[in-house]
């Protein structure tokens, strides 16, 4: 899927940008357009890292999402996308604080 949203945010930018940044990054409003338009993504979280502002995206129907980074003002890249966005399964919270030592969170 990530070869698929990348191979689409291109095609679009391909007649609009005169050049594009290395690997997999675009001017950030094409690639959000592109994300909607062609996946029906939106974005449905941010955080703010180290690297940028994450930004991922999600398809409220299909559940298909993308992840990208942000690391300026005019540029956005694809860092990942895949399929099952959503809330982890109870069993696995509840795996995880089975282990968690006392006290935990620190």
């Amino acid at each position: 899927m990530l070869r698929t949203i990348a191979a689409a945010v291109l095609g679009c930018l391909a007649f609009t940008a005169p050049a594009l940044a290395e690997g997999a990054c675009f001017p950030w409003e094409d690639a959000l357009v592109t994300a909607y338009t062609e996946f029906g993504q939106l974005p449905a979280a941010i955080a703010v890292a180290d690297g940028g502002v994450l930004i991922f995206t999600v398809n409220p129907e299909t559940n298909d999402w993308a992840m990208f980074i942000q690391p300026n003002a005019d540029t956005i890249c694809l860092l990942a996308a895949g399929e099952y966005w959503g809330p982890p399964s109870q069993s696995v919270i509840d795996n995880i604080l089975e282990k968690a030592q006392p006290g935990d969170p620190a």
